[in-house]
């Protein structure tokens, strides 16, 4: 997202900025949900996956924190932004800004990452029947980059707690 962008994103303030990021991840969740129920070939393997547990837990853990964390997330500090906007209080946009982006990429990658995994592991699992230190195997790359970018979303929540709670308020008449 380059600074024009966020430049005129920021014009409708912070909880503008959220409610349409929380909109784009509703769309993501809903392809994301459409994928899962295809009746198309490699995407039909997906249910079967998630209904044998192991790297399909994986799959379906991801599609689920990122409706709650994308969509839910993003509207809970949507509202919290409005909220000051409506008490006249101003927020270190330089802060907003960076908990906006942590929050963002790390909790999208994070969870994308985390139903990817599942979905490889599954397939590995439940279609080519891969020993299970096979599929641990194919899984274990991933846990360190889930972990990254989940520590990214949570230093996200973080930013953002912490600018919510340092804004000011405006004296009245300025």
């Amino acid at each position: 997202m380059t600074l024009a962008l966020l430049a005129y994103m920021i014009k409708d303030g912070w909880s503008g900025i959220y409610r349409r990021l929380a909109l784009v991840n509703a769309v993501i969740a809903a392809a994301w949900t459409l994928i899962l129920i295809a009746r198309i070939k490699p995407l039909s393997y997906l249910l079967p996956i998630m209904a044998e547990g192991g790297p399909g837990t994986w799959l379906i853990l991801g599609y689920i924190l990122f409706i709650m964390i994308g969509f839910c997330g993003f509207i809970g500090f949507s509202t919290l932004y409005k909220q000051l906007e409506e008490e006249g209080r101003v927020v270190d946009g330089r802060l907003a800004s960076i908990g906006l982006f942590t929050l963002f990429i790390g909790a999208t990658l994070a969870t994308m990452l985390l139903g990817v995994g599942g979905a490889i592991g599954g397939y590995a699992r439940s279609v080519q029947h891969l020993p299970t230190q096979q599929v641990q195997a194919i899984l274990e790359p991933f846990v360190d980059v889930i972990t990254a970018f989940t520590i990214i979303a949570v230093l996200g929540v973080l930013f953002n707690v912490v600018t919510i709670i340092r804004s000011k308020q405006i004296p009245k008449g300025e």
